[in-house]
């Protein structure tokens, strides 16, 4: 796979199944940015895990998460586009696994919530936009492919590659914020 102009891309680590060769701490920004991904500290560092076709992943459970200084990743007036491979082994509450700035104040943040639905939201004082997909798009202990695509006022919601917007919310340009990228917690550090 070729990707251009990508502003951050995780990357992947691969090894023979079974293999004991665990990748560094942290998670390597492949892009030309080179912002890679701190893992939180002590019992927050998600822990490395190999799918059985050899693939590594990062492992988040409980309040596990990790951090990416990503100036680039500021989206605000233009369009943009995010990817994400993720499975949810429960949702049982709401898992946000993206965060850049606070709700109602700045920037984005993309969850899944207990009925399976995918949301996108964007922020600015004292106020929201969302798009959603619908009830029991994601369903636990399944991987997917969630993206999201946003172009002007509108975002497109895809599931494994197919559009599954439900509700498209208008969004208002989300206001600039210097937040570093929160993965698998919000701003807080301490909701997921």
């Amino acid at each position: 796979m070729i990707i251009t102009d990508a502003v951050l891309d995780l990357k992947r680590y691969w090894s023979p199944p079974g293999s004991a060769v665990i990748p560094p701490t942290g998670w390597d920004d492949v892009s030309r940015f080179a912002t890679h991904m701190v893992d939180g500290a002590g019992a927050a560092e998600p822990d490395w895990a190999q799918s059985p076709g050899g693939l590594w992943y990062k492992d988040f459970d409980g309040n596990d998460y990790g951090q990416i200084t990503c100036p680039q990743c500021d989206f605000t007036a233009g369009d943009f586009s995010i990817i994400v491979r993720i499975g949810f082994n429960t949702l049982a509450a709401t898992n946000t696994f993206l965060e850049r700035g606070a709700v109602n104040t700045s920037g984005y943040m993309l969850q899944v919530n207990t009925t399976g639905r995918f949301y996108c939201y964007t922020s600015q004082g004292a106020a929201n936009q969302s798009s959603i997909t619908a009830i029991g798009s994601v369903v636990e202990g399944t991987v997917v492919t969630l993206a999201l695509s946003r172009v002007g006022a509108d975002i497109a919601m895809y599931i494994d590659g197919v559009d599954a917007t439900d509700t498209a919310g208008v969004h208002v340009d989300p206001v600039a914020t210097t937040n570093t990228m929160k993965v698998g917690i919000r701003e807080n550090l301490v909701s997921e």
